[in-house]
């Protein structure tokens, strides 16, 4: 009786448990420079590439890296995906970046090989990137 009442609870499991993997459509590379930082619900970077497109990139682990590097020409290679995100319903197109280089240098930063800055890292990360690219906006 009680293995039923277990199958059958997690058989009625919320929506909001339900796994929703990225659908990933394709790889690129931009090579460009960082321009924009911005926060809400998700972090975003943009980066305008040498032919004037800016392209916008959620970030996380890769934070440090951007800030440290703000004002190089970077080169990202990124994933074109479409992501779940429960705010908007749906799946919604996204840029993932998979790494990173300093034009001109070596590879600096790889998803694979990431290790995730402490928070207090991360917080001072964004504060530079907020204050360098958004006006002096702390």
């Amino acid at each position: 009786m009680v293995a039923m009442a277990a199958f059958f609870a997690m058989q009625m499991a919320p929506a909001a448990d339900t796994q929703h993997p990225d659908k990933k459509l394709g790889s690129k590379q931009v090579t460009g420079r960082l321009v924009a930082y911005q926060e809400g619900d998700y972090a975003h970077a943009s980066v305008r590439g040498e032919r004037g497109t800016e392209l916008s990139f959620f970030v996380d682990d890769e934070i440090c890296f951007l800030a440290a590097h703000r004002g190089g020409v970077l080169i990202v290679e990124y994933d074109e995906i479409e992501r779940f995100f429960p705010e908007g319903g749906g799946y919604f197109p996204a840029n993932v970046i998979r790494s990173i280089a300093v034009k001109g240098g070596e590879k600096g930063w790889l998803r694979k090989a990431a290790t995730k800055p402490t928070q207090t890292a991360q917080d001072e990360c964004a504060r530079v990137l907020r204050s360098t690219l958004n006006g002096g906006v702390k």
